[in-house]
């Protein structure tokens, strides 16, 4: 070995050590700053655990708490890691099952399990049911109908349900559903195959998968992290307020909105990655269908559009958002095209936009957080009745009876 060689080597070892140092100095301060922020803020301790299959699950039979501006919840999961109360594998005798799938909105993170949307379904449908009635959370912060199809598949099924709810957020699950907007390479996702098919797509990078995954999970749950996009949000809002919409200005002149905000969905004519979100959407949906009803349950989809729309400020949220206020808007057109696809395909679709208009107009208060945006407890109330009184209506299409008032059993509420 020549005496060059020696150098190199040495400078080699040399600077391998000074990366490793740096590496462990960066650790520990980070190390620092999420204690420090931690000890001097409440935060949320929930943590999500990674299954190759379905994706992300909440960790399983886990007591944590969830922060917020607007609330403070203590959170219990149960055995199979979802926000909910125990259930048995098996469907006990006589009793109609309800599987519900969902984002975080089913998940319901910002409220106790008790005041969620699947608890007091499974209590309103309970006062006029002639059978036993068992609603199960399968909800999962992040989610879209292509994790909700594999979950389905993976999980849903096995409690032998009789009705599976999608519930569709049209605020983002287009977007959750098409992994080149999404970009999230840890989830599993459907693309096109045929005209009416869908083929499974595994999460990428399949040999850095658990890495990803675990990566991930840490910035997720890191306070630091939380507290530090946060403040970004308050500087880029802070920044439009000073230069007087000049952003808005700009997007108003393109007549666009950025590729990957959601509010996208609402335009006529979004961009063309966005009509294939609509596409891939509307057949995972479908599938689901078709999956449900080869396993003998009905399938009903609930939409539920978000604050801005429920409360008219669009126009304001796609502003902050980098869009503008005289953007074409087609705000019916999520809605507008599932309910087509199901009055095609012959499944229930329970549009939760107008019943949540109308409350909001007559009381002006608001069904979700000021801050956080998901539904606060009258959110979970309102949604909860609307279904309700859609099972009562088509309480023979999806398989129930209701009790007659002399007790016995009788087709219709």
């Amino acid at each position: 070995m020549t005496s060059v060689d020696g150098q190199q080597r040495t400078w080699l070892r040399r600077q391998m050590g000074n990366l490793a140092v740096a590496l462990c100095g960066l650790g520990v301060a980070w190390g620092m700053c999420e204690a420090l922020v931690r000890f001097a803020l409440p935060v949320s301790t929930v943590a999500y655990q990674y299954d190759e299959q379905v994706g992300h699950l909440l960790q399983a039979s886990a007591r944590s708490r969830f922060v917020g501006k607007d609330f403070d919840v203590q959170i219990v999961t149960n055995a199979a890691g979802f926000h909910d109360v125990e259930h048995a594998a098996r469907k006990p005798p006589h009793t109609y099952r309800v599987v519900v799938l969902g984002d975080s909105v089913i998940e319901a993170l910002q409220v106790p399990i008790e005041v969620g949307f699947t608890q007091r379904l499974q209590h309103s449908i309970q006062k006029w049911s002639a059978v036993p009635i068992e609603v199960i959370n399968l909800g999962v912060s992040g989610n879209g109908p292509a994790q909700y199809y594999r979950l389905l598949e993976q999980r849903g099924l096995a409690y032998e349900p009789d009705l599976v709810v999608m519930a569709v957020t049209t605020i983002n699950d287009f977007r959750n559903t098409l992994p080149e907007l999404e970009g999230d390479p840890v989830k599993p996702y459907y693309i096109l195959d045929g005209a009416d098919q869908i083929a499974y797509v595994s999460p990428s990078n399949a040999g850095n998968q658990g890495v990803a995954a675990q990566v991930k999970a840490l910035l997720r749950h890191s306070a630091a992290m939380r507290v530090a996009i946060e403040k970004i949000q308050l500087l880029q809002g802070a920044e439009l307020t000073r230069s007087g919409g000049s952003q808005a200005a700009a997007a108003a002149d393109q007549q666009r909105l950025p590729i990957g905000s959601d509010w996208n969905v609402y335009l006529r004519d979004p961009p063309s990655v966005w009509e294939k979100a609509y596409a891939v959407t509307l057949r995972v949906i479908e599938a689901c269908h078709r999956l449900s009803e080869r396993n003998g349950a009905r399938f009903v989809v609930v939409l539920i559009a978000p604050k801005a729309l429920v409360e008219d400020r669009l126009s304001e949220a796609a502003t902050t958002d980098g869009g503008a206020a005289s953007l074409h808007w087609d705000v019916q057109r999520p809605f507008r095209t599932i309910e087509q696809l199901g009055a095609e395909k012959g499944f229930g679709v329970v549009n939760l936009l107008p019943d949540f208009q109308r409350d909001y107009a007559s009381r002006r208060v608001s069904a979700s957080w000021e801050h956080d945006g998901h539904w606060n407890p009258r959110g979970h109330l309102l949604a909860a009745a609307r279904v309700d009184q859609y099972l009562q209506d088509h309480a023979p299409d999806v398989g129930l009876s209701a009790r007659r008032t002399d007790g016995r059993i009788g087709s219709q509420p």
